[in-house]
Parts: C-alpha cells; sequence; structure tokens
C-alpha cells in the first residue's frame, strides 16, 4: 500500500505557510499531526532529517556539543542527537510502506499514579488518550496484571508492538498532512507581543527559509527542543529552562543463577507473553504506594537470560565499565564512523577525532565486545521465551529501567562552540551520583529478596557504586518543565509555553517526573491532548 503524505518543497511560497507547523516527525509529532488532520486543519509536519540515509551533513548539522557527563565519559560530546533518545538524522515518516524488514519491538506502557505526583494533569486527564493511541495499534490494557502472593513482588504490564507502527504508520494514519523532509528548524521568530511570528529553517544547502503559522508546537526530541529555544531566546522567563534533566539509565543489578526446581509457572509469569497486538511483558516493579509517598524511588526490573556462567559475568564488571548490549555509548559510534570514514577512503580531521574518542572509550568497547550476548528484541524471530523452553540458561541477569529524580541542577546550557552554520551547540551538565545510586538499590532490594524466597535461585548481588549501566542519555527529560505556576516551569498544564501563547511543547522534555520507563505512549497522549486544545481554542 502506498502512502498518502506529501513531501513538498520548502522553495514553494505555499508550502511555506499552515494553520499548525509541527516540529519533529517522531511518535509525538505524528500524534499532534494526525488529531489535527483528522479535523481538517492544515497541518505541516517539519523534520530536520532527510529522505535517505544519514550522510554526514546532515549529522554535522544536528550533532550537539556535550563534553564530559560527571567525568566519565569524555566522548559523549560526540554524540549526534539521534542517539540521544531519538530520531533526529533519519525520519520517522516513512519512505515507502515497505514490509520486508524484520519487526522489531518497541515497549509501551503508560505512568501511573506514583510518577505523576509532581505534574500538574492525573491519569483521568491522559485515560482517554491512552485508550485512544492504543486503539492504533490494537492494544488492549484490560488484561490481567500477574500477581504474587508476596507482596513485594508487583509487577507492571507492559507491552511489545512492532516498530514499523511508527516507521511505517497507515495510508489513514497520513491522510492529510503536508511533510517537509531535511528542514532543521533554526530559530523561532519572536513578535513584541510575545507571539511566535514563524520558524526559521535551514537546509543543508545552507539556505534559510521562513515558514509561517497560526500555532507552532514543538514535539521534537528533549536536547534539539532545548536547543531551539535557547537560540530563540524562548520560554526564558521562569529561569527553568534547561534544567532538571532527567534520566532512566539502565541498571543491571545483579545475575541469578536458576534453582534446578524453580517452578516454571513462576518463570512464566515474568516472561513475555504473546498477545494480538505482540507481546505481554510483566516487569517488576517497588511498592507503588512508598514510591507515591517519595520513599522510594521508582524502577520496572526484568529477568534476561544469558549464556555465560556468573562468573565470567562478574569477572567482566569488576574488570570493565559495565556497559549494555546496543548502548547508546559514544565510543561505538565514533568507532562506526571511524570504520565508515576508512571504507570511503575519507582521512580528515572527522577520521582523527573518532579514532581519538574511541580510544578514550576503549573500555566501553571491549565490555561491548566481550559482553555475553543477551536475547534478540525480535517479534517475528521470537524472545527470550524461546532461549529457555528446552532448558534453563546458567545465567539470569537482573536489568531495569529506573527513575531518576529532578534537580535543578541537573541542566544543559549553550556552549561556545558551534556548528558549520554558525548554532551554538549545547552543553550538558548531568550527574547521576551515589544518591541516585543508593535510592535505586533501596527500590531494587525488595524485589531481590522476594525473588530468592520464592526460590528463584542465588542471586548474586551488584554493589550499589556498579549499578548504571548507560550514562548516555536514554530518555531525556525535564529541561522544558511543566507546571502551572509560570515561575516554576516552561509550559502549563496545556503544554503551552507561558511566554507564548501560540506555541506548544510536546515529549519527555515537559515531563515533570521521569517516571520507570518507556516514554513513547505518554508522549503520544500528551500530542493528541494538546491537539484537542489547539482545536477547541
Amino acid at each position: 500500500m502506498s502512502t498518502t503524505w506529501k513531501s513538498i518543497s520548502v522553495s514553494s511560497p505555499e508550502d511555506r505557510r499552515a494553520d499548525v507547523i509541527v516540529i519533529g516527525s517522531g511518535a509525538a509529532g505524528q500524534s499532534v499531526a494526525k488529531r489535527l488532520a483528522a479535523s481538517n486543519a492544515d497541518v505541516l509536519l517539519v523534520e530536520a532529517g532527510p529522505a535517505s540515509e544519514t550522510h554526514r551533513k546532515s549529522q554535522e548539522l544536528l550533532q550537539a556539543a556535550m563534553p564530559g557527563v560527571h567525568g566519565q565519559y569524555p566522548d559523549f560530546g560526540g554524540h549526534l542527537l539521534m542517539n540521544l533518545g531519538g530520531s533526529i538524522g533519519k525520519p520517522q515518516m516513512p519512505m515507502s510502506a515497505d514490509d520486508t524488514q524484520p519487526s522489531e519491538g518497541i515497549r509501551l506502557t503508560k505512568l501511573v499514579d506514583a510518577d505523576l505526583t509532581d505534574w500538574p494533569i492525573t491519569r483521568s486527564d491522559l485515560d482517554p488518550y491512552y485508550d485512544l493511541v492504543s486503539s492504533w495499534f490494537g492494544m488492549d490494557w484490560d488484561r490481567d496484571v500477574v500477581e504474587f502472593d508476596d507482596p513485594r513482588l508487583q509487577a507492571a504490564p507492559f507491552q511489545v508492538v512492532s516498530r514499523r507502527a511508527f516507521s511505517h504508520p497507515t495510508e489513514e494514519h497520513l491522510a492529510g498532512i503536508r511533510v517537509l523532509l531535511d528542514a532543521p528548524v533554526s530559530k523561532l521568530n519572536i513578535d513584541p507581543s510575545g507571539r511566535i511570528r514563524s520558524a526559521e529553517v535551514t537546509t543543508t544547502q545552507g539556505e534559510t527559509h521562513i515558514l509561517e503559522a497560526d500555532t507552532f508546537v514543538l514535539a521534537m526530541n528533549t536536547m534539539p527542543a532545548t536547543q531551539l529555544l535557547m537560540h530563540s531566546g524562548a520560554g526564558q522567563s521562569s529561569g527553568a529552562l534547561g534544567h532538571y534533566l532527567m534520566d532512566h539509565p539502565l541498571v543491571t543489578f545483579g545475575y541469578i543463577e536458576p534453582a534446578a526446581d524453580l517452578p516454571r509457572d513462576m518463570l512464566d509469569a515474568l516472561t513475555p507473553q504473546p498477545i494480538e497486538a505482540g507481546l505481554s511483558w510483566p516487569m517488576l516493579v517497588p511498592d507503588q504506594t512508598a514510591v507515591a509517598n517519595d520513599e522510594l524511588v521508582n524502577l520496572a526490573l526484568t529477568l534476561v537470560p544469558l549464556k555465560w556462567t556468573v562468573r565470567r559475568n562478574l569477572a567482566r564488571h569488576r574488570m570493565l565499565k559495565p556497559v549494555v548490549v546496543g548502548a547508546r555509548t559514544g565510543a561505538k559510534h565514533s568507532l562506526d564512523r571511524a570504520v565508515t570514514s576508512v571504507k570511503n577512503r575519507e582521512f580528515g580531521t572527522d577520521l582523527v577525532k573518532d579514532v581519538l574518542q574511541s580510544a578514550r572509550g576503549i573500555d566501553e568497547l571491549l565490555h561491548i565486545k566481550f559482553r555475553p550476548n543477551g536475547p534478540e528484541f525480535n517479534l517475528e524471530r521470537g524472545w527470550w521465551k524461546d532461549t529457555i523452553s528446552d532448558s534453563l540458561p546458567e545465567t539470569f541477569e537482573l536489568i531495569g529501567m529506573v527513575e531518576q529524580r529532578g534537580r535543578y541542577e541537573n541542566h544543559v546550557s549553550m556552549s561556545d562552540e558551534r556548528n558549520s552554520l554558525g548554532w551554538r551547540k549545547l552543553r550538558v551538565n548531568w550527574q547521576y551520583t551515589q544518591e541516585d545510586k543508593d535510592a535505586v538499590d533501596r527500590a531494587a532490594t525488595p524485589i531481590m529478596d522476594a525473588l530468592e524466597d520464592a526460590g528463584f535461585g542465588h542471586i548474586t548481588r551488584l554493589d550499589a557504586a556498579k549499578h548504571t549501566e548507560n550514562y548516555s542519555c536514554h530518555h531525556a527529560s525535564g529541561t522544558i518543565r511543566m507546571s502551572e505556576d509560570p515561575a516554576q516551569g516552561v509550559v502549563d498544564e496545556q503544554c503551552r509555553a507561558h511566554d507564548h501563547e501560540n506555541l506548544y511543547v510536546v515529549g519527555m522534555s515537559v515531563f515533570p517526573s521521569v517516571g520507570y520507563a518507556n516514554p513513547t505512549l505518554s508522549a503520544m497522549a500528551l500530542g493528541v491532548r494538546v491537539a484537542d486544545h489547539i482545536l477547541a481554542t
């Protein structure tokens, strides 16, 4: 089936004007655009990435300068924005409806009441929008949640759907939407009243074009959205812009050697199970009442089977900095770029930089190379239940995504370094401290105790100092904070900027708290809620 979206040319005057301009074509941006277009609003969806695979020029335009994260990763400055949790550089809008590629899975879940204690909205405000966007994927949340006899074991529902749901939407999904590709927005122009008058697009050819609309929606990832507001002088009055940067790092808590007589029904309760939409995947979470009372941080913990022994896994943890397979590490991407440059016979300064950055991250590269492989996350080839169908693995890894509390001092700012177009890059000032690690350890310990007491097997626990596996911004959030109080946040409860009545922001950047995992469904629900507010006003 061919898609009906229309890729337009920025050089055409009629294509540079719309009722609503949505900047960013990820899951949140698509949701806003779809909802608006369904009511016949004239929508222009603007995407920074090109229609083909990312090329070096586009990467250069979109690269952020982020020297140092808590003194741990000097290579962090080598990250592309697309490696900070999103799709920048390669648009999520489909280039075709080709379904020949393997169907990789993406995890979806809802924020729970305990996650929303700092928010100016409640679950009841989000629930109808959760229901709507879930229906787009054929997801049913009325399934029974796994229950255990031990109150220390509580399960939260996750579902896994095909990533094609985002990269290959249906014809109906895209009807009536104009799409502008290869168009990074470099600046928002503000009139004396505070309204956003226009957006400037600077193409990879160095051309600048002006886009005009009555309403603008930033649906970009956290870092580029914050960078754009700072560069434009927008959202400045509260002093909160760029602050409260949060992440939820991936953490390995320890390893389980399963008991020979492990009850299979207990193992099945924690195993992804096939459902019509994809997979249902229960994850273990801390006591939610304690989380709501701010006694514990939130996390979502799962068991991943490994092929190697506990002893070998622990040796790697002692010798090398822990990094999960496929983690967004600067050294890995630097090495990939260096290899590509050599293959293309491009022996310039970029190659030298990438080689030096790879050398600085050699511990990460070694761990990625030699760490035992876990299961592949692929819906078509099956997932980890198949790896344990005949016999138990020697080791399960206890791994989870954990909440970080927001702190004002964790922030991003503009650096003096500029890219090839003269844009100032971002500098990240972020720490995942021992206090954060200890808080996570307190939340995970009762869960591990309960698993051991239930006879799951012997647990070898890692010291809290070794918990953090991913220092990169896995799901960066909070820098465009949502608050009813204009002195405490950048946008209000409708995600409208306090300083600019025709500017809205959606995505994780507005989250007052990060929650325990997987923000996509919540970002989409917020996007549809914003679209309804725009239509109503």
